[in-house]
């Protein structure tokens, strides 16, 4: 702030509400003092800013090793919720995790202040809600204004507080746990710290995957892969086995490879698996989605990524003769998993489940993942094979014809050696040459083989 140099500066200082303005006389010179200070300013906001940033990147390595060396689920979540008060304002924290069945909280560990431990905490109603929260999925943010008589219950619980956070804990578009973080006064989580709790829940979620899947299951799949590569299947060999193999470790009730036909723009079923004792509700090859008029089913396999998708036999979003030919397949449940070859979608993976109560657990989806993965790979593998063998086919031809053709043979003896080795070469079932005339008008063929002799 300039001042003129009658008014007296101290008293003027105090009056002042911030100790941080600063007070010059006006002079020749202030400008290069208003430069310098702010400067100066600016320094110690990207000092400021930088210590901000290494203080969250020690908080989240120091979060990473609690997660990744820590032996147990429990242990894990103990040392968190002991450590995030530390670091974040807030003075009630829970953590906790679905068991494998996801039908009811596991590991449920929480942090209440020192001073409130006297009261004993009522870990099983919490637990009751904390599983409804769950199975809703979202995050969200409560306070005592909003629900009044949850937050009773909260007190009665032993959260005496006025707000409370919730984020879930999810992999594979399911919720398998959550954070829950609650408050005494209404100091809020700010956007960093929500950034900080966000990343910290994203490394959680794969070492609980890693924790939830034993070792027989991760070789289970490993084994799937190594069969295929050491039998050297061929693609409907690899697709047959796939779709079983993804029937058993999904518990499904049916898995159908649907091809894309890229000349027509449909899907049809190529190859399936079905329970036994379902067989009369395998699919026909007539039975054809085109997607041009399924838009629905065209954006998700164009996405390329997994889709869970719930009552699918009831979908509006479907074309009506779409919702004829899932509903003849009894399509309620369904895992869709696209498949693309060096980068092109060949088809998608339908797994489904018509049990009405019956869902995908995450464990599931994982190991589905992981095999549609393997056989994309196998598969790509394969056909990259048959295209070197085919190409060092079409070289030999070539190299053979060099061999055949010689001076002294007529023009025709050499046109038809290349014709035959063409139709050889290609695959092809006719080939023919032919001779433009001195106006480039009419063409004639002088050399043909496989087409019909009358035509001209």
């Amino acid at each position: 702030m300039l001042t003129s140099p009658k008014l007296p500066g101290h008293k003027l200082q105090s009056a002042l509400p911030s100790k941080r303005v600063f007070l010059l006389k006006d002079s020749d010179d202030y400008q290069h003092v208003a430069h310098n200070l702010m400067f100066i300013r600016q320094i110690d906001i990207t000092v400021n800013q930088q210590n901000e940033q290494n203080r969250f990147d020690e908080n989240i390595n120091h979060c990473l090793k609690i997660v990744y060396q820590e032996k147990g689920l429990s242990r894990i979540f103990d040392r968190l919720v002991n450590y995030f008060p530390k670091i974040i304002s807030m003075d009630y924290w829970a953590i906790f995790t679905i068991d494998k069945q996801m039908n009811r909280i596991e590991h449920f560990s929480q942090f209440i202040p020192p001073t409130r431990r006297t009261k004993t905490a009522l870990t099983n109603n919490l637990e009751r809600y904390a599983g409804t929260w769950l199975r809703e999925g979202r995050a969200f943010l409560s306070t005592k204004s909003d629900e009044p008589e949850l937050f009773a219950k909260l007190r009665q619980w032993g959260w005496p507080v006025t707000q409370i956070y919730f984020l879930p804990i999810q992999l594979k578009q399911q919720a398998i746990g959550g954070l829950l973080v609650g408050n005494m006064n209404s100091q809020q989580l700010n956007a960093q710290e929500i950034r900080f709790l966000n990343e910290v829940i994203q490394f959680l979620s794969k070492r609980i995957l890693e924790e939830k899947l034993t070792t027989s299951e991760t070789r289970e799949v490993s084994d799937f892969s190594d069969q295929l590569l050491a039998n050297h299947f061929d693609e409907e060999t690899i697709f047959h086995y796939a779709c079983r193999k993804l029937n058993e470790v999904t518990n499904a009730t049916s898995t159908i490879f649907w091809q894309y036909n890229k000349g027509f723009g449909f899907l049809f079923p190529k190859y399936f698996y079905f329970l036994e004792g379902l067989k009369s509700n395998e699919p026909h090859e007539k039975d054809m989605v085109f997607l041009e008029k399924e838009k629905f089913l065209n954006s998700l396999i164009e996405q390329g990524k997994m889709q869970s998708i719930d009552e699918m036999i009831i979908d509006e979003k479907l074309d009506t003769s779409t919702q004829k030919i899932f509903q003849k397949l009894q399509y309620r449940q369904v895992l869709m998993l696209p498949m693309k070859i060096n980068n092109e979608v060949t088809g998608a993976l339908l797994i489904n489940k018509s049990r009405p109560d019956d869902r995908f657990t995450v464990w599931q989806i994982h190991k589905a993942e992981e095999i549609a993965k393997r056989t994309q790979k196998v598969i790509g593998d394969t056909q990259a094979v048959k295209e070197a063998e085919l190409k060092l086919k079409q070289l030999s031809r070539i190299f053979q014809l060099g061999r055949e053709i010689r001076l002294g043979l007529s023009l025709y003896a050499v046109l038809s050696r290349i014709t035959l080795n063409l139709r050889k070469t290609l695959g092809w079932n006719d080939v023919a040459i032919l001779l433009s005339d001195e106006n480039d008008e009419n063409l004639t063929p002088i050399n043909r083989i496989g087409f019909n002799a009358d035509i001209n």
